[in-house]
């Protein structure tokens, strides 16, 4: 089994394994098994700590977080293990488990069920909250199974199973659980239904895009995706679709699926989401500009004009709402709008997002001919993000056409 390290393998300082003088935190010292018997007669859990000598993140996992004193309190209500996976033991049980990725930390029941997992590096009061998440039992493998077998007609909380399953290394438990909703629900009537086809066959398509490592867009047949979106009556996973169909339709240089496809999803987008949509299509139209015709022009206008009204729709009723005090806005305590950290930065932050809704402006001016609109609404956001190189080549595309 390959081990994708956080980030990939590379050199880094060696640090003290667990089990070997580690600091405050007591590391079991036996077997897994012993381990989990002692586990047994603590009524807890063990959590086995997964990692390797030739990772970053496990050295920062190991030599920071654990390092905290709220972190060690905490991992004093489990039997900790160390699972060095350049030792056989420890890598008999990242094949047990299913365990792919380091840093990783189990959570083991006494008779060896896996009830939960953090995968990847942690920070210390994250790791903390998820300690106390086991410990309470909340949202653990055992909590999930439990909930979703006294009511399997929830297909929304079948489906967070599921995940949980996934997140935990369990790909075939996943596959059973989403075999079941899928069984369950076979007309899709309940869009987690639909939601999983759609992941589905968004899966597929990405296996043959990345077959051979490097993405090959030309591969991907969206027909079969195309005609199930089509189908689909639940906007949310129609517009997510689509909206990935457009992406890749990008990559594929295929601008007539592009265009369509984020026409739908325009017509689709909730009020108050014009800018975000905006600010996400317009460099997809820009960067294949010269394959647009005046429709699609047209559209990404309309789209960019609604952005800036959406931003300062939203900056008036930030305004208003500032006027009558920090808290209607930013939902911190009465009195305590000090405190907020909301309230910092504001200002800058307006302008950062202004700058970037003008230059969805610009690109609409620009794509539709208004040279000398495009340049000035550039030159505006560049004025409250002077270093944004990004502007910056945006300014000498609109200068040198």
């Amino acid at each position: 089994m390959l081990l994708t390290l956080l980030p990939a393998l590379v050199a880094a300082p060696t640090f003290t394994a667990p089990g070997s003088g580690a600091d405050s935190i007591q590391w079991h010292q036996g077997t897994i098994f012993s381990a989990l018997q002692e586990a047994g007669n603590a009524q807890t859990h063990a959590l086995v700590y997964f990692w390797s000598n030739g990772s970053q993140q496990c050295a920062t996992m190991y030599g920071e977080t654990m390092a905290e004193d709220s972190v060690i309190d905490s991992m004093g209500d489990f039997v900790c293990f160390s699972a060095d996976t350049a030792d056989p033991a420890g890598y008999k049980l990242v094949e047990k488990y299913g365990v792919s990725t380091l840093p990783t930390v189990l959570f083991i029941k006494p008779g060896g069920v896996l009830d939960d997992a953090i995968v990847g590096s942690i920070d210390g009061d994250g790791f903390v909250t998820e300690m106390q998440r086991v410990v309470a039992g909340t949202d653990t493998i055992s909590d999930f199974k439990r909930r979703a077998e006294a009511a399997p007609q929830d297909l929304a909380l079948q489906y967070a199973y599921a995940v949980k399953l996934q997140d935990c290394f369990d790909a075939q438990g996943y596959a059973e659980v989403t075999g079941r909703i899928k069984a369950a629900d076979p007309k899709m009537a309940d869009p987690v239904t639909a939601g999983l086809v759609f992941s589905d066959m968004q899966r597929d398509i990405n296996n043959v895009v990345y077959a051979s490592g490097d993405p090959n867009f030309a591969a991907a047949d969206l027909e079969p995706l195309l005609a199930f979106l089509h189908e689909v009556k639940h906007d949310k996973v129609k517009r997510n679709g689509l909206g990935w169909v457009a992406y890749v339709a990008r990559e594929k240089h295929d601008v007539d699926t592009m265009t369509d496809a984020y026409e739908v999803v325009w017509k689709l987008t909730e009020e108050g989401e014009a800018g975000e949509f905006g600010r996400s299509v317009v460099n997809s139209y820009f960067e294949l500009r010269e394959d647009l015709d005046r429709s699609d022009k047209s559209f990404i206008m309309k789209v960019a004009t609604a952005s800036m009204e959406d931003f300062e729709r939203k900056v008036a009723e930030m305004q208003a709402s500032e006027d009558k005090g920090c808290a209607s806005y930013h939902g911190c305590a009465e009195g305590d709008e000090e405190g907020c950290g909301g309230c910092e930065g504001t200002q800058g932050e307006v302008a950062a997002w202004r700058a970037e809704v003008l230059d969805t402006l610009a690109c609409g001016y620009f794509l539709n001919g208004k040279r000398s609109k495009a340049v000035a609404a550039i030159e505006e956001a560049l004025a409250m993000v002077p270093e944004h190189e990004g502007l910056k080549a945006r300014l000498a595309t609109f200068q040198n056409s």
